[in-house]
């Protein structure tokens, strides 16, 4: 059991952001540590909405929720869907320390402890890339 769990929900339930706060507990007490990705533009009228959400983590104020903003529009301009490379590679040691499960044999060699959260505003295919990307990464960390 966390400090965290010990909440005074009627506060935040009663706050404008009552709702995302409550998601937010629910998500970290069942998968333990979860890494939010946010692919969402950071400029223009995409980064004020992306900037309110890095607000309400913040608030949230949890060590089990890890957020990361990757401007994959502009990273990956041009189709340029190598550069997602950057995003894996800078969370590298996030990626290794959230683990994954593994079993050889029929035996339990290792158990997954959170999972990577992607979101972005327009398109399904951004969160498919990244979630391909850290996929590839574990395979080639396991091999």
């Amino acid at each position: 059991m966390f400090a965290s769990d010990h909440i005074e929900w009627r506060c935040w339930l009663e706050g404008p952001n009552g709702l995302l706060l409550l998601h937010l507990y629910f998500h970290v007490s069942v998968f333990l540590l979860q890494v939010i990705i946010n692919l969402v533009k950071q400029t223009g009228p995409e980064k004020v909405i992306s900037d309110a959400y890095r607000r309400q983590v913040e608030i949230f104020n949890d060590p089990r929720l890890i957020y990361v903003a990757f401007d994959f529009h502009h990273q990956c301009q041009g189709r340029r869907f190598e550069n997602v490379e950057l995003l894996t590679e800078g969370i590298s040691n996030i990626i290794s320390d959230q683990r994954w499960f593994s079993a050889h044999n029929g035996v339990v060699m290792m158990e997954q402890e959170g999972v990577f959260r992607t979101n972005c505003m327009d398109s399904l295919d951004r969160t498919n890339i990244v979630q391909a990307a850290i996929s590839r990464h574990i395979l080639g960390s396991s091999s």
